[in-house]
């Protein structure tokens, strides 16, 4: 019913464009009041139809509801003794220091698809955990961390709010823990624990770590490595509250998860499904919308679904909202 309504209005706002631009030339002023009649006219009925049926224009978000989407099972729970890109919770859970800048994207500027991520464009980035950076000399990267962040309310960070110390353990942690990404793109030359300055080895690691103030990280590095380490750091890893390892056991299931994203890892069924709940305290604003708080959902649900036929059934069934990686043969059957 609201598909048709939608599309009535439309005819009417066509049908007085079309008649207005068949009319007798008239004098200029007169053309300017029939323009400026059919624009009202084109404003009453759309406002008409949001107050009668209570819905939005589409470039109005709105808040609460639920998401459902595919999404893979689990291959690892704790980025202290895996890859980050196989804790595929972390994307929901946690946060980066940076991220990519959602309004040069389609839906502001333009400037990226995002297809192939940021490909390592600086300019394409704007601050997650961090506000801002800079790089005082050709050897120093300092972030800047947003005041007020504050992990999920769950044990034992308990919505403590994040500091720079944590980003100092967490860039240790990832640098020096055999098993972790950081560690096998740039290897250490002996195994690591959480120290004040990193360990020799590979010339692109950083030299040194340490937190300025509560809310101010210096990095020190190579100056060759400056730029890769710039971004390796900011967009490539994760902090997560250290005390989840320094004194407790670490993230042996998906109950221990806790981090400062946007969702809460809330339920999971193994080859089946994962369920993220809407974190009450979580800190970003929509940056096309900055009055908006983030996320807008309040639950997001994963289906684990291998099969593609069965996939599709899904989602021509309505059992599913949303599909990605959809191959052309398939979009041309779904589409048909």
């Amino acid at each position: 019913m609201k598909k048709i309504v939608w599309i009535l209005v439309s005819c009417l706002m066509v049908l007085s464009l079309v008649i207005a631009s068949c009319a007798p030339e008239e004098e200029a002023e007169e053309k300017e009041v029939g323009k400026a009649t059919v624009v009202t006219a084109k404003e009453e009925a759309v406002a008409e139809v949001v107050e009668e049926e209570g819905i939005l224009p589409p470039e109005v978000p709105k808040y609460g509801g639920t998401l459902v989407t595919l999404g893979g099972d689990f291959t690892a729970i704790d980025p202290a003794k895996n890859q980050a890109i196989r804790c595929a919770h972390m994307q929901w859970t946690s946060n980066e220091l940076m991220q990519g800048n959602w309004s040069k994207g389609p839906q502001g500027t333009g400037e990226t698809n995002w297809d192939w991520g940021f490909l390592g464009d600086v300019t394409l980035e704007a601050g997650e955990l961090a506000e801002s950076w800079e790089l005082p000399d050709d050897q120093t990267i300092i972030y800047h961390l947003r005041h007020g962040i504050r992990y999920q309310n769950r044990a034992p960070a308990n919505g403590r709010e994040l500091t720079a110390d944590d980003v100092v353990w967490n860039i240790h942690m990832q640098f020096n823990y055999p098993g972790v990404w950081q560690t096998i793109a740039y290897p250490p030359t002996t195994p690591a624990a959480v120290t004040d300055r990193m360990l020799p080895g590979d010339p692109r690691r950083p030299t040194s770590v340490k937190a300025l103030d509560k809310y101010t990280v210096q990095v020190k590095v190579p100056a060759a490595s400056q730029a890769i380490m710039l971004l390796e750091i900011g967009d490539n890893l994760y902090t997560n509250p250290p005390e989840c390892w320094t004194t407790g056991k670490g993230w042996t299931d998906w109950r221990d998860v806790v981090g400062s994203g946007p969702f809460i890892l809330t339920d999971y069924v193994p080859s089946s499904l994962i369920v993220y709940t809407k974190h009450p305290n979580y800190f970003e604003n929509d940056p096309l919308h900055p009055e908006n708080r983030l996320p807008y959902i309040d639950t997001l649900r994963l289906l684990i679904i291998p099969d593609a036929s069965t996939q599709l059934a899904a989602f021509r069934t309505g059992r599913i909202d949303m599909m990605q990686g959809v191959t052309w043969e398939n979009a041309k059957l779904l589409r048909a």
